[in-house]
């Protein structure tokens, strides 16, 4: 049962995830039309901040509506309670971390390889 309370959660931040990664390569390619120039490390900084920013309240509105839906399951005291325990347990603490992940780690980490890739561009440039 745990498992399927992993399997739940690794969907639920896998959509969540990408969601915000979404809206980082809409902005990141907007900047690029509108620049027509490789991009800086501080305009990708930019527009990662701005792109994450616009998806907070989405991905907190998923993280906490999930763990408030699984309050009552987790207060769940009748037959089959063991069971809907072990499975809502992992997801309602693993939405906090999904949380975290989605709004703090993945855009940052994002953010690194798109800044890279744009020092890759430019060193090609340059050896051309």
């Amino acid at each position: 049962a745990v498992y399927v309370g992993f399997i739940a959660l690794a969907g639920t931040a896998a959509e969540t995830g990408v969601m915000v990664l979404n809206f980082i390569d809409i902005e990141i390619s907007r900047l690029r039309k509108e620049k027509q120039a490789l991009l800086s490390s501080t305009e990708i900084k930019e527009a990662v901040e701005s792109a994450t920013a616009m998806r907070v309240r989405p991905v907190s509105i998923t993280a906490f509506s999930t763990m408030i839906g699984l309050i009552p399951i987790m207060m769940a005291t009748g037959s089959g309670a063991d069971v809907t325990h072990r499975i809502a347990a992992p997801v309602l603490g693993g939405m906090f971390t999904v949380l975290l992940l989605t709004l703090l780690v993945f855009p940052v980490i994002y953010s690194l390889v798109l800044q890279f890739q744009e020092k890759r561009k430019q060193q090609r440039i340059d050896a051309n």
